[in-house]
């Protein structure tokens, strides 16, 4: 299970084996980020045994990872065609046309991608009335190349006018997974406002039913007519880049002294709290531990929730998760107690027979 197991990792960390990874085999979870740390290890090994020519130029980078998702007939196999300039998967007014997931690498003038054009996400109750056991396995092929990509492309319908339940969860998945989103509002020209207007709309629904998403960055485009497309890779690939990046230590504590400044955390059991340090321990996603004098626990989620929003608006990290724990640096042995307690139902013993 992949929820609910801070105490478990903490243990194991304190085995010295480094940083454990969740994954679910089962289920693909964490397999985008094993095998991140299985390349960088690799990586390593070549370098120490001389494999790596450094006389050289450096190996490219590896493309970026885009699954484009959505719901039945909103244009995501029109947008991927757009994109890459050819004709290259079946599109049509008939929903249901794309059953697998199709992946396309394109080359743009600043980076390579791997685009994934996956299958339309209906609800699962409506699956199980038509009975589809095809249906349900694109579902499952759409939801694993969500799980393996950098960046996932969000695609809405504009006639409908706001988000669906459906679309709320998808989004909600992609968060929680750990990969980047933008949101591509498509078939920008049946609305009867501007795209910008409509783009906002569908920013401030995010907002206030899925929160914890952050501040994503909608582009709206009608695919169909080619209007907008050419704004939504620059702005994948922004994103990439700042899901993928570390932020200097210097440059943090910085940020954390002014944030402590203007707004500090509350007080804990009559006590003042104080952060004293923050690092960045892994990018992909951005992952942040905060050195302070109370306990994960203690410090209340709706200021760790204020410490993400003003991160998103300090560093520019629209559109992915923050994760921001705490460890307290007063802790003390866990065990020293005990050992005390022992010592003196011991020597109680002993008292006792003389």
């Amino acid at each position: 299970q992949m929820g609910g197991n801070d105490y478990a990792l903490d243990e194991i960390e304190k085995l010295g084996f480094g940083e454990p990874i969740m994954i679910s085999a089962e289920h693909g979870d964490g397999m985008a980020d094993l095998a991140s740390v299985l390349l960088e290890v690799q990586e390593k090994i070549k370098e120490e045994e001389g494999w790596l020519d450094h006389g050289e130029e450096d190996e490219e980078e590896p493309p970026i990872s885009v699954a484009i998702l959505g719901r039945q007939n909103v244009g995501k196999s029109t947008l991927l065609n757009r994109i890459i300039d050819e004709n290259r998967v079946i599109t049509g007014s008939v929903a249901g046309l794309t059953r697998d997931a199709i992946a396309v690498d394109f080359e743009s003038e600043t980076s390579r991608y791997s685009i994934v054009d996956t299958a339309g996400i209906r609800k699962a109750g409506r699956r199980e009335a038509d009975g589809d056991i095809i249906e349900d396995d694109s579902v499952r092929e759409a939801m694993r190349a969500m799980k393996l990509a950098h960046v996932c492309i969000l695609v809405l319908e504009g006639e409908m006018l706001q988000l669906t339940k459906q679309e709320l969860s998808i989004a909600d998945h992609v968060i929680r997974e750990g990969r980047a989103l933008i949101v591509v509002a498509n078939k920008s020209d049946t609305l009867k406002g501007t795209p910008t207007e409509y783009a906002m709309g569908v920013k401030a629904q995010l907002d206030h039913m899925v929160p914890h998403v952050g501040d994503v960055i909608v582009v709206a485009t009608s695919a169909l007519h080619g209007e907008g497309v050419e704004n939504v890779l620059p702005v994948v690939e922004q994103v990439y880049h700042k899901w993928n990046t570390r932020i200097q230590t210097a440059a943090l504590n910085q940020w954390l002294k002014e944030i402590q400044d203007s707004k500090p955390p509350p007080s804990v059991n009559g006590r003042r709290s104080k952060m004293k340090f923050i690092v960045q321990p892994k990018a992909r996603p951005p992952t942040f531990r905060i050195f302070a004098n109370v306990s994960e626990k203690e410090m209340p989620e709706n200021y760790i929730r204020y410490l993400r929003n003003e991160m998103r608006k300090s560093f520019g990290m629209e559109g992915m998760a923050i994760r921001i724990g705490v460890t307290n640096t007063n802790t003390k042995n866990p065990y020293a107690q005990k050992r005390a307690t022992a010592d003196e139902r011991r020597y109680k013993r002993r008292g006792s027979v003389r």
